[in-house]
């Protein structure tokens, strides 16, 4: 991308007139270099004061947006791009994320286990085939399934929801969670199936529907139709934990069983936790058992979906 694509990009943004992906894609470089400490403040003051005229005009054309909005976020945004640009910063980083992408591929009877750079796994089936960045940026995590069969167990990060985007102009969305996706050119059908947690399904930018554990979504590539069932796949999903804080064990089986969990004492968030457990299990038997472990009690609502842990 050149420096005038960039800025006619950026002037797109400030309109509001980028798609879906050129937004998510400007939003990405924010996040990505807006902590860059190489520019002096006063760089960005100047550049600040250059921009406030074109912000104006924004807002003259665009009187419908909310001023306020334009200037306390846009137009900080919008600023610190325009910094990067001029000294160059933003199309090194680029170039450096477009020439880091990693492919890989399984031929047939082969399957593979692929750790991403945010410790998430992919299993791949034989005769898949997926893309990834070497580091994904700090704002968000995307890859891409390019063909066949894959299951995928996700790290839990809040500030970077992960996505997978499919050759079908689909993407599934998530925080933490274990889904498979089986997407196989000369089949008709493109299968999605939720192990634990829920996933959201777009395509065309628009969602059609949000999976929870034990759910599947065939989508027929064809007609555009998707319909939604029980899943009776035996997706069992290890939860490992090495030293983790209780804290980080809450999350985590929150996420896997759509539980919430509660703790009478913060304190308790802090112990230490060393255990192996599996989706087969029930909630009520891994809260148990780490209960049990640093001696602490556990009361269960009575649909099994609230906990409460205290001493």
């Amino acid at each position: 991308m050149t420096p005038d694509e960039a800025a006619l990009l950026l002037q797109k943004y400030l309109a509001g007139n980028t798609s879906e992906e050129e937004t998510a894609l400007v939003e990405e470089w924010y996040g990505m270099l807006s902590s860059n400490q190489n520019i002096s403040q006063e760089r960005k003051l100047i550049v600040a004061e250059n921009m406030r005229a074109h912000i104006r005009d924004a807002i003259q054309v665009h009187g419908r947006r909310n001023p306020a909005l334009l200037y306390n976020i846009w137009f900080r945004l919008a600023a610190m791009l325009l910094v990067l640009v001029s000294v160059g910063l933003i199309f090194l980083n680029l170039h450096h994320s477009a020439s880091s992408e990693l492919t890989v591929t399984t031929k047939a009877n082969e399957r593979k286990e692929v750790t991403l750079p945010d410790g998430s796994k992919v299993t791949m089936e034989a005769l898949s085939e997926i893309s990834y960045p070497v580091h994904f940026s700090s704002a968000t995590r995307v890859m891409k399934l390019m063909k066949g069969d894959a299951f995928f167990a996700i790290q839990h990060d809040e500030k970077r929801p992960f996505r997978v985007q499919l050759q079908s102009k689909m993407e599934i969305r998530v925080l933490g969670t274990s889904f498979r996706i089986r997407d196989v050119k000369q089949d008709d059908l493109l299968k999605i199936t939720v192990a634990t947690g829920k996933v959201e399904i777009r395509k065309d930018a628009l969602a059609i529907d949000t999976l929870i554990k034990g759910e599947e979504m065939a989508f027929n590539k064809k007609l555009g139709q998707a319909s939604v069932y029980p899943s009776n796949a035996p997706n069992i999903v290890e939860l490992s934990f090495n030293g983790s804080s209780l804290q980080e064990v809450i999350r985590k089986l929150e996420y896997v069983y759509s539980i919430s969990i509660q703790v009478s004492d913060p304190k308790l968030l802090k112990l230490k936790c060393t255990a192996h457990f599996n989706s087969s299990q029930t909630a009520d038997e891994i809260l148990e058992i780490l209960c049990s472990l640093h001696h602490l009690k556990l009361n269960t609502s009575n649909n099994h979906k609230t906990f409460k842990i205290h001493k």
